[in-house]
């Protein structure tokens, strides 16, 4: 009896065959990437909803921390009645530097501290005064370190933080002194200098600074400062470059304005209209008990995509990157 041949399998069933086999892979990795996709959407939520819950508790704790910190000093409410009265200077001291060590990003505490101070002079006696006011400049330090750190980390490589330093002398009495003085003067006047950013001059002196994109020509001068206050009068002028070659300035009085340990960039900076923005900030002050006095200040040009916290509710760096929009058009 012979073996039937074996019949081979028709084309049409092939096809069906690898058609099942193909759909089977397809199948496998299909479920496979939807599991993957699956569990990396999730892990992205949970990461997500993970940093809004630890904002949020940060967020309250802050809140509730502020609301403790303020209330002692501005008064608060109890059983329909106001608590009257000044509390005690040191501990309205020790208040506003907790005040501004933990939410000098957010507010302005310049008149809180200057108001501590005031209080300091006419309720101290001299050493417990210096000393008093030494803690409150040890925090000022530290708030306008803090800050400057952040600033520096901003920007990128064409729109970044630049800092300048202004030194300030007091002119001497005596003659020798004075040619050694201008001497002095005109040997930090040399352009390596100024391309590092150190600007010297003497009280009353003008000096030119300019903005890192060369848009804005800023005149400073220190007229005067009260050495025992440790507070300075600043005068400025600022201009566009169109004004500059056009020689248009403003015939007007001066702007000036008193500058002081408790001047933090966060807060106290000027916003120009392409998007510049400018602190000054006291560095160092040499004033009693020397020869020639001093003084050194920090002049902070932020990067122009920069907005100050209270400025900015959303991330406009990201929507300007998203838009193709450059600073300052």
């Amino acid at each position: 009896m012979h073996a039937k041949p074996e019949e081979k399998p028709s084309r049409n069933g092939l096809i069906a065959k690898n058609l099942a086999i193909i759909t089977t892979i397809i199948t496998v990795i299909g479920g496979g990437f939807a599991a993957w996709i699956a569990n990396n959407y999730q892990s992205k939520m949970s990461a997500a909803t993970l940093i809004s819950q630890r904002e949020q508790a940060e967020s309250q704790l802050r809140a509730t921390m502020f609301s403790n910190l303020i209330s002692p000093i501005v008064g608060y409410y109890k059983d329909g009645g106001k608590i009257q009265g000044e509390i005690p200077l040191e501990r309205e001291r020790l208040l506003v530097e907790m005040l501004a060590l933990n939410f000098h990003d957010h507010f302005e505490f310049k008149p809180f501290l200057i108001h501590v101070d005031k209080r300091l002079a006419t309720e101290l006696d001299k050493d417990e005064r210096e000393k008093a006011h030494e803690s409150l400049k040890s925090v000022a330090r530290r708030v306008i370190s803090r800050q400057l750190a952040t600033i520096l980390n901003l920007g990128s490589k064409k729109d970044k933080t630049e800092i300048q330093t202004l030194n300030i002398f007091e002119l001497p009495q005596d003659e020798k002194q004075r040619k050694d003085y201008e001497e002095l003067k005109k040997y930090f006047s040399d352009s390596k200098y100024k391309e590092s950013g150190v600007y010297f001059g003497g009280f009353g002196d003008e000096i030119l600074l300019e903005s890192p994109d060369k848009n804005y020509s800023l005149y400073i001068s220190i007229k005067s400062c009260n050495w025992d206050n440790e507070t300075c009068e600043v005068y400025f002028r600022i201009h566009h470059k169109s004004q500059e070659n056009e020689k248009k300035f403003n015939q007007g009085e001066q702007p000036h304005f008193t500058l002081t340990w408790f001047d933090f960039p966060f807060t106290d900076n000027t916003l120009l209209a392409d998007g510049n923005r400018f602190a000054v900030a006291l560095d160092q002050f040499s004033g009693l008990n020397v020869p020639n006095k001093s003084v050194v200040f920090k002049i902070i040009w932020f990067p122009k995509v920069y907005f100050t916290p209270r400025e900015r509710p959303i991330n406009y760096t990201e929507i300007r990157e998203k838009l193709g929009i450059e600073a300052g058009k």
